[in-house]
């Protein structure tokens, strides 16, 4: 699944981000909803990506290789796989 984050991770307080879909909220909200599952969340996107989402420019007018990289102070999308307990686990 994927949700929404586009704002600043702050450095200081990745761990108590919890008021938004940051990755760290997403995986505590389905770690409480499928206690035992296997889960791997991560952010995904940076910042010139979200600057340029805010400001309505579409994926293909950037160069790709600015989207190929992932900095998790700077998500777009907090991206997640959750698997229930008793089903194979995450490769």
């Amino acid at each position: 699944m994927t949700v929404p984050c586009a704002a600043r991770i702050d450095p200081d307080a990745t761990e108590d981000d919890r008021w938004r879909s940051a990755p760290v909220g997403l995986r505590e909200l389905l770690a409480a909803a499928a206690p035992g599952g296997a889960l791997a969340v991560r952010g995904l996107g940076n910042l010139p990506a979200t600057v340029a989402f805010l400001e309505g420019i579409a994926a293909e007018e950037l160069p790709a290789d600015l989207l190929d990289v992932h900095d998790e102070a700077f998500p777009l999308l907090a991206a997640a796989v959750a698997v229930k307990p008793g089903v194979e686990a995450l490769r």
